[in-house]
Protein backbone atom coordinates (compact mmCIF):
# COMPACT_ATOMS: atom_id res chain seq x y z
CA UNK A 1 0.00 0.00 0.00
CA UNK A 2 2.93 2.34 0.34
CA UNK A 3 4.76 1.64 -2.21
CA UNK A 4 1.44 2.55 -4.51
CA UNK A 5 0.65 5.61 -2.48
CA UNK A 6 4.28 6.68 -3.27
CA UNK A 7 4.03 6.35 -6.89
CA UNK A 8 0.64 7.67 -7.02
CA UNK A 9 2.28 10.89 -5.51
CA UNK A 10 5.02 10.72 -7.71
CA UNK A 11 2.38 10.56 -10.54
CA UNK A 12 0.93 13.50 -8.82
CA UNK A 13 3.97 15.27 -8.78
CA UNK A 14 4.96 15.10 -11.89
CA UNK A 15 2.05 15.84 -13.76
CA UNK A 16 1.83 19.26 -11.79
CA UNK A 17 4.85 19.73 -13.29
CA UNK A 18 4.24 19.36 -16.47
CA UNK A 19 1.46 21.88 -16.39
CA UNK A 20 3.46 24.72 -15.08
CA UNK A 21 4.87 25.63 -18.18
CA UNK A 22 3.50 25.17 -22.03
CA UNK A 23 6.30 24.47 -24.22
CA UNK A 24 6.58 23.08 -27.82
CA UNK A 25 6.15 19.97 -29.19
CA UNK A 26 10.03 19.73 -29.98
CA UNK A 27 11.20 21.53 -26.40
CA UNK A 28 8.66 18.89 -24.92
CA UNK A 29 10.32 15.95 -26.45
CA UNK A 30 13.70 17.56 -24.76
CA UNK A 31 12.10 17.61 -21.35
CA UNK A 32 10.46 13.63 -21.74
CA UNK A 33 14.18 12.37 -23.09
CA UNK A 34 15.74 14.38 -19.56
CA UNK A 35 13.14 12.59 -17.68
CA UNK A 36 13.49 9.31 -18.69
CA UNK A 37 17.29 8.66 -19.73
CA UNK A 38 19.04 9.17 -16.45
CA UNK A 39 22.46 7.74 -16.15
CA UNK A 40 25.80 8.46 -14.27
CA UNK A 41 29.15 7.68 -15.14
CA UNK A 42 28.22 3.61 -15.39
CA UNK A 43 25.58 2.47 -17.16
CA UNK A 44 24.42 -1.05 -16.35
CA UNK A 45 23.53 -3.55 -19.33
CA UNK A 46 22.56 -0.48 -21.46
CA UNK A 47 19.52 0.86 -18.65
CA UNK A 48 19.56 4.60 -17.86
CA UNK A 49 16.66 5.65 -15.39
CA UNK A 50 13.92 7.44 -15.46
CA UNK A 51 13.54 10.81 -12.82
CA UNK A 52 11.08 9.41 -10.88
CA UNK A 53 12.96 6.43 -10.17
CA UNK A 54 15.81 8.29 -9.03
CA UNK A 55 13.87 10.48 -6.67
CA UNK A 56 12.61 7.57 -5.29
CA UNK A 57 15.65 5.33 -4.98
CA UNK A 58 17.78 8.94 -3.00
CA UNK A 59 14.38 9.85 -0.95
CA UNK A 60 14.19 13.41 -2.40
CA UNK A 61 11.74 15.40 -2.16
CA UNK A 62 11.54 17.90 -4.60
CA UNK A 63 14.01 19.23 -7.07
CA UNK A 64 14.29 21.54 -10.13
CA UNK A 65 15.45 21.41 -13.73
CA UNK A 66 16.64 24.48 -16.07
CA UNK A 67 18.14 23.93 -19.12
CA UNK A 68 20.22 26.96 -20.83
CA UNK A 69 21.25 27.29 -24.19
CA UNK A 70 23.31 30.43 -25.69
CA UNK A 71 22.31 32.62 -22.54
CA UNK A 72 18.63 31.79 -22.67
CA UNK A 73 16.22 29.34 -20.63
CA UNK A 74 15.05 27.00 -22.84
CA UNK A 75 13.11 25.25 -20.10
CA UNK A 76 12.54 24.68 -16.66
CA UNK A 77 9.91 23.05 -14.66
CA UNK A 78 9.83 21.77 -10.83
CA UNK A 79 9.46 18.41 -9.56
CA UNK A 80 7.18 17.29 -6.28
CA UNK A 81 7.28 19.40 -3.14
CA UNK A 82 9.78 22.21 -1.26
CA UNK A 83 7.92 21.11 1.90
CA UNK A 84 5.97 18.27 1.95
CA UNK A 85 4.32 19.30 5.52
CA UNK A 86 2.88 22.74 3.65
CA UNK A 87 2.07 20.21 0.93
CA UNK A 88 4.16 23.66 -0.83
CA UNK A 89 5.19 21.85 -4.70
CA UNK A 90 8.28 22.76 -6.19
CA UNK A 91 7.81 25.14 -9.30
CA UNK A 92 10.46 26.92 -12.22
CA UNK A 93 10.65 29.58 -9.31
CA UNK A 94 11.49 27.87 -5.89
CA UNK A 95 14.84 28.76 -4.55
CA UNK A 96 17.19 26.43 -4.17
CA UNK A 97 21.04 26.84 -2.58
CA UNK A 98 23.00 27.39 -5.79
CA UNK A 99 26.16 24.74 -4.67
CA UNK A 100 28.39 24.07 -7.84
CA UNK A 101 26.29 25.86 -9.69
CA UNK A 102 27.55 28.89 -8.62
CA UNK A 103 31.31 28.36 -10.13
CA UNK A 104 29.42 29.21 -13.63
CA UNK A 105 28.06 32.21 -12.38
CA UNK A 106 31.22 33.11 -11.06
CA UNK A 107 32.88 32.67 -14.48
CA UNK A 108 30.23 34.14 -16.33
CA UNK A 109 31.02 37.31 -14.78
CA UNK A 110 34.89 37.12 -14.76
CA UNK A 111 34.23 36.80 -18.70
CA UNK A 112 32.34 40.02 -18.78
CA UNK A 113 34.56 41.86 -16.69
CA UNK A 114 37.19 40.73 -19.50
CA UNK A 115 34.84 41.82 -22.22
CA UNK A 116 34.62 45.10 -20.54
CA UNK A 117 38.67 45.77 -20.49
CA UNK A 118 38.51 45.30 -16.23
CA UNK A 119 40.35 42.40 -16.42
CA UNK A 120 42.72 40.60 -18.58
CA UNK A 121 42.76 36.54 -18.50
CA UNK A 122 45.93 36.25 -19.22
CA UNK A 123 47.85 38.36 -17.09
CA UNK A 124 49.08 37.15 -13.24
CA UNK A 125 46.53 36.79 -10.55
CA UNK A 126 48.47 38.59 -8.03
CA UNK A 127 48.00 41.32 -10.31
CA UNK A 128 44.35 41.44 -8.88
CA UNK A 129 44.42 39.53 -5.75
CA UNK A 130 44.80 42.36 -2.63
CA UNK A 131 44.57 40.40 1.20
CA UNK A 132 46.67 37.56 0.02
CA UNK A 133 49.17 37.09 -3.08
CA UNK A 134 50.06 33.72 -4.52
CA UNK A 135 53.46 32.36 -2.77
CA UNK A 136 55.63 31.15 -6.19
CA UNK A 137 58.83 29.36 -5.23
CA UNK A 138 61.29 27.68 -7.42
CA UNK A 139 59.24 24.49 -8.57
CA UNK A 140 57.33 27.19 -10.59
CA UNK A 141 60.14 27.74 -12.72
CA UNK A 142 58.66 31.54 -13.17
CA UNK A 143 55.94 30.41 -14.05
CA UNK A 144 53.01 32.50 -13.68
CA UNK A 145 49.51 31.80 -12.90
CA UNK A 146 46.53 33.24 -14.60
CA UNK A 147 42.68 33.92 -14.48
CA UNK A 148 42.18 31.96 -18.00
CA UNK A 149 44.16 28.75 -15.96
CA UNK A 150 41.91 28.75 -12.98
CA UNK A 151 38.85 29.07 -15.42
CA UNK A 152 40.37 26.50 -17.09
CA UNK A 153 41.59 23.51 -14.75
CA UNK A 154 45.05 24.32 -15.91
CA UNK A 155 47.06 25.83 -13.38
CA UNK A 156 49.11 23.13 -11.87
CA UNK A 157 47.03 21.08 -9.87
CA UNK A 158 47.50 17.20 -10.10
CA UNK A 159 44.23 16.62 -11.67
CA UNK A 160 43.84 14.53 -14.70
CA UNK A 161 40.76 16.84 -15.93
CA UNK A 162 39.22 15.69 -19.12
CA UNK A 163 35.93 17.70 -18.97
CA UNK A 164 32.58 15.34 -19.10
CA UNK A 165 33.35 11.49 -20.21
CA UNK A 166 30.79 9.54 -21.55
CA UNK A 167 29.30 7.13 -19.48
CA UNK A 168 31.22 4.06 -19.16
CA UNK A 169 29.08 1.00 -20.56
CA UNK A 170 28.84 -2.20 -18.10
CA UNK A 171 28.02 -5.92 -18.84
CA UNK A 172 26.52 -7.95 -15.87
CA UNK A 173 27.23 -11.62 -15.44
CA UNK A 174 25.00 -13.82 -13.24
CA UNK A 175 26.77 -15.49 -10.20
CA UNK A 176 24.97 -17.72 -8.07
CA UNK A 177 24.47 -17.80 -4.51
CA UNK A 178 26.38 -20.15 -3.37
CA UNK A 179 29.30 -17.90 -4.59
CA UNK A 180 27.97 -14.53 -3.19
CA UNK A 181 27.06 -15.83 0.15
CA UNK A 182 30.80 -15.82 0.23
CA UNK A 183 31.00 -12.56 0.54
CA UNK A 184 28.88 -11.05 2.54
CA UNK A 185 30.10 -9.63 6.29
CA UNK A 186 31.55 -6.63 7.29
CA UNK A 187 35.38 -5.06 6.15
CA UNK A 188 37.28 -2.50 6.77
CA UNK A 189 39.48 -0.04 4.14
CA UNK A 190 41.77 2.80 4.84
CA UNK A 191 39.61 2.84 8.73
CA UNK A 192 36.63 3.20 7.25
CA UNK A 193 33.64 0.39 7.69
CA UNK A 194 31.80 -1.17 4.99
CA UNK A 195 29.32 -4.20 4.85
CA UNK A 196 28.01 -6.31 2.37
CA UNK A 197 24.80 -8.05 3.22
CA UNK A 198 22.11 -9.49 0.83
CA UNK A 199 18.39 -7.26 -0.02
CA UNK A 200 15.88 -9.29 -1.97
CA UNK A 201 17.28 -8.00 -5.51
CA UNK A 202 20.77 -9.10 -4.75
CA UNK A 203 23.85 -7.94 -2.88
CA UNK A 204 24.41 -4.51 -1.23
CA UNK A 205 27.24 -2.30 -0.51
CA UNK A 206 27.35 -0.25 2.41
CA UNK A 207 29.88 2.35 3.54
CA UNK A 208 29.44 5.67 5.54
CA UNK A 209 25.82 6.27 4.87
CA UNK A 210 26.16 4.68 1.38
CA UNK A 211 23.97 1.64 0.61
CA UNK A 212 24.52 0.74 -3.00
CA UNK A 213 24.03 -2.49 -5.79
CA UNK A 214 26.42 -4.33 -6.25
CA UNK A 215 26.83 -5.57 -10.29
CA UNK A 216 29.02 -8.26 -10.94
CA UNK A 217 30.97 -8.14 -13.94
CA UNK A 218 32.77 -11.76 -13.10
CA UNK A 219 32.41 -14.34 -10.26
CA UNK A 220 35.20 -11.32 -8.26
CA UNK A 221 34.42 -8.69 -9.56
CA UNK A 222 31.63 -6.10 -8.87
CA UNK A 223 30.90 -2.39 -9.73
CA UNK A 224 28.50 0.23 -8.10
CA UNK A 225 26.61 3.01 -9.60
CA UNK A 226 27.06 5.43 -6.88
CA UNK A 227 31.18 4.39 -5.55
CA UNK A 228 32.27 4.31 -9.18
CA UNK A 229 35.10 2.47 -8.57
CA UNK A 230 36.19 -1.39 -9.17
CA UNK A 231 36.50 -3.95 -6.58
CA UNK A 232 38.35 -7.51 -6.79
CA UNK A 233 37.71 -9.82 -4.01
CA UNK A 234 40.67 -11.30 -2.76
CA UNK A 235 41.15 -14.96 -1.55
CA UNK A 236 43.23 -16.53 0.70
CA UNK A 237 44.77 -20.41 -0.25
CA UNK A 238 42.03 -22.19 1.38
CA UNK A 239 39.76 -20.41 -0.78
CA UNK A 240 38.19 -17.85 2.01
CA UNK A 241 37.87 -14.40 0.90
CA UNK A 242 40.05 -12.08 2.59
CA UNK A 243 38.91 -8.82 1.80
CA UNK A 244 39.32 -7.29 -1.71
CA UNK A 245 41.39 -4.73 -3.72
CA UNK A 246 40.11 -1.27 -4.94
CA UNK A 247 40.65 0.09 -8.41
CA UNK A 248 39.76 3.92 -9.30
CA UNK A 249 40.67 5.38 -12.95
CA UNK A 250 43.23 2.64 -13.35
CA UNK A 251 44.92 3.26 -10.02
CA UNK A 252 45.18 0.74 -6.90
CA UNK A 253 43.79 2.11 -3.95
CA UNK A 254 43.18 0.99 -0.20
CA UNK A 255 42.68 -2.55 -0.42
CA UNK A 256 39.54 -3.76 2.11
CA UNK A 257 40.06 -6.05 4.46
CA UNK A 258 37.84 -8.47 6.00
CA UNK A 259 37.15 -7.97 9.67
CA UNK A 260 37.02 -11.27 11.52
CA UNK A 261 37.74 -10.09 14.79
CA UNK A 262 38.01 -6.81 16.53
CA UNK A 263 40.77 -6.83 18.80
CA UNK A 264 42.85 -5.62 16.25
CA UNK A 265 41.11 -3.15 14.27
CA UNK A 266 42.00 0.47 13.77
CA UNK A 267 39.04 2.66 12.69
CA UNK A 268 39.22 6.32 11.87
CA UNK A 269 37.83 8.11 14.59
CA UNK A 270 34.23 8.38 14.22
CA UNK A 271 33.72 5.31 12.33
CA UNK A 272 32.82 3.04 15.78
CA UNK A 273 29.85 4.87 16.21
CA UNK A 274 28.51 5.33 12.18
CA UNK A 275 28.78 2.14 11.27
CA UNK A 276 27.22 0.89 14.98
CA UNK A 277 24.45 3.05 14.32
CA UNK A 278 24.02 1.35 11.06
CA UNK A 279 23.60 -1.85 12.29
CA UNK A 280 21.68 -0.92 15.23
CA UNK A 281 18.90 0.50 12.55
CA UNK A 282 19.34 -2.44 10.68
CA UNK A 283 18.74 -4.92 13.92
CA UNK A 284 21.86 -6.64 13.79
CA UNK A 285 22.21 -6.27 17.23
CA UNK A 286 25.26 -8.65 18.33
CA UNK A 287 27.19 -6.85 15.89
CA UNK A 288 26.32 -3.23 16.99
CA UNK A 289 27.24 -4.17 20.48
CA UNK A 290 30.89 -5.33 19.52
CA UNK A 291 31.41 -2.54 17.04
CA UNK A 292 29.98 -0.16 19.79
CA UNK A 293 31.93 -1.31 22.23
CA UNK A 294 35.35 -1.22 20.36
CA UNK A 295 34.54 2.30 19.83
CA UNK A 296 33.91 3.03 23.51
CA UNK A 297 37.25 1.43 24.59
CA UNK A 298 39.20 3.82 21.68
CA UNK A 299 36.72 6.72 22.23
CA UNK A 300 35.78 6.90 25.70
CA UNK A 301 34.72 10.63 25.41
CA UNK A 302 32.03 10.17 22.64
CA UNK A 303 28.34 9.51 24.79
CA UNK A 304 26.88 8.65 21.43
CA UNK A 305 28.37 5.85 21.00
CA UNK A 306 27.14 4.62 25.21
CA UNK A 307 23.39 6.01 24.37
CA UNK A 308 23.51 3.50 20.58
CA UNK A 309 24.75 0.78 22.67
CA UNK A 310 22.13 1.50 25.51
CA UNK A 311 19.64 1.32 22.34
CA UNK A 312 21.23 -2.34 21.48
CA UNK A 313 20.78 -4.18 24.80
CA UNK A 314 17.32 -2.57 24.66
CA UNK A 315 16.09 -3.91 21.65
CA UNK A 316 17.85 -7.35 23.00
CA UNK A 317 15.31 -7.05 25.99
CA UNK A 318 18.63 -6.94 28.36
CA UNK A 319 17.19 -3.89 30.90
CA UNK A 320 19.15 -4.08 33.50
CA UNK A 321 22.64 -4.08 30.70
CA UNK A 322 20.01 -1.31 28.98
CA UNK A 323 19.55 1.00 31.87
CA UNK A 324 23.00 0.96 33.58
CA UNK A 325 24.46 2.46 30.46
CA UNK A 326 20.88 5.40 30.04
CA UNK A 327 22.46 5.97 33.42
CA UNK A 328 26.03 6.46 32.30
CA UNK A 329 24.78 7.96 29.26
CA UNK A 330 22.89 10.74 31.65
CA UNK A 331 25.66 11.55 33.24
CA UNK A 332 28.20 11.94 30.76
CA UNK A 333 25.58 14.79 30.15
CA UNK A 334 23.77 13.45 27.14
CA UNK A 335 20.22 14.44 26.49
CA UNK A 336 17.25 11.53 26.26
CA UNK A 337 14.72 13.59 27.88
CA UNK A 338 12.85 10.60 27.73
CA UNK A 339 15.02 8.27 29.51
CA UNK A 340 15.91 11.20 32.29
CA UNK A 341 11.58 11.50 33.34
CA UNK A 342 11.65 8.06 34.00
CA UNK A 343 14.44 8.17 35.78
CA UNK A 344 13.34 10.74 37.72
CA UNK A 345 9.92 8.75 38.70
Amino acid sequence: MRKINFLLLLLQCLSAATAQQPYSKAVNEQITRVETSLSGGIIIDGKTYILSERMKHYNVPGLSVAVIDNYKIVWAKGYCYADKKEKRKVTANTLFEPGSISKSLNAVGILQLAQQGKLDLYQDINQYLVNWKFPYDTVSHGKKITTAQLLSHTAGLVYNWSGFKKPEQITTVPVNDTITSKYIGEYITDGFFSEIKKEKDGLYFWTDGISSKMYFTSSTDFRNIELGDTKTFTFDSAGTVTGFSNTFNGRLGAPGQRITTLDTLKPRPGQSGIFGRHLLETKNYDKAIGFLSKGMASEPSDSSLVKNLAHSFLFKDDFTKAIELYRQYLKSGGQCERVKQKFEK
